[in-house]
């Protein structure tokens, strides 16, 4: 499956970026129109904020075993499924934003913000998909979109041949709402390190192990569009 972090650039590594951070959209304000060339005109641009906050957000697995039974390799066991689950958990919160800043503000970057355009679904998924490209390039014609679908929206695809030859980079995630349809501009994936930690609770003598990864994802909210 064409997951999120297939169609994203990712970064790994820990850095500044886990405390959080500010973008400026480029794409905010910005207007492209065409005009006939003996009246040129000059496209009304108004005054908008651009700011938008980056929260980076904790990817968190846990086990427990009984310290008789507890299998060798289960530290690195769980540092593994945690890595094989990092798509979908960000693909998650890119969409549905499961998380919120220190004091309880939910940050931009994810596809439910208020800050994303919408538009109404079509009369089958082709449609919705059509109106959500074509709502794109219209408010940003210089997009080069990635096109974002649940399991459910691409399954409902009739042809999938006739689809991929229009050559539109797209993603399919099981962290995404299995009828979303969206469309965005690129879209950057932070990826910290794995931490494991393992612990022995004396009470009822059992090891505990868990595994944390900070993650956070950029986008342009002004070149999105998510089909509602």
């Amino acid at each position: 499956m064409n997951g999120l972090l297939e169609v994203a650039t990712v970064l790994e590594g820990d850095g500044h970026w886990t405390i959080g951070y500010e973008i400026d959209a480029l794409a905010c304000g910005r207007v492209i129109e065409a005009y006939d060339i003996c009246t040129p005109g000059t496209p009304a641009v108004s005054d908008s904020a651009v700011g938008f906050k980056v929260d980076p957000f904790a990817l968190v697995g846990a086990q427990k075993f009984g310290t008789r039974c507890e299998p060798s390799d289960a530290a690195d066991a769980l540092t593994r499924a945690l890595a094989d689950s990092t798509e979908k958990l960000v693909a998650n919160n890119f969409w549905n934003g499961d998380v919120t800043d220190w004091v309880g503000n939910p940050g931009d970057m994810y596809l439910t913000s208020p800050s994303i355009f919408t538009v109404s679904a079509g009369s089958d998924t082709l449609a919705s998909i059509a109106a959500a490209l074509i709502a794109a390039s219209d408010n940003h014609p210089e997009i080069d979109p990635i096109l974002h679908l649940g399991v459910g929206a691409a399954l409902s695809i009739p042809n999938w041949e006739t689809f991929e030859a229009l050559g539109i980079e797209y993603s399919i995630s099981l962290g995404y709402p299995s009828d979303g349809i969206a469309v965005t501009g690129p879209v950057l994936v932070r990826l910290g390190s794995i931490e494991t930690l393992e612990r022995h609770d004396e009470r009822n003598n059992r090891n505990f192990v868990s595994a944390t990864r900070l993650a956070a994802v950029e986008f342009d909210p002004c070149l999105a569009v998510v089909v509602s």
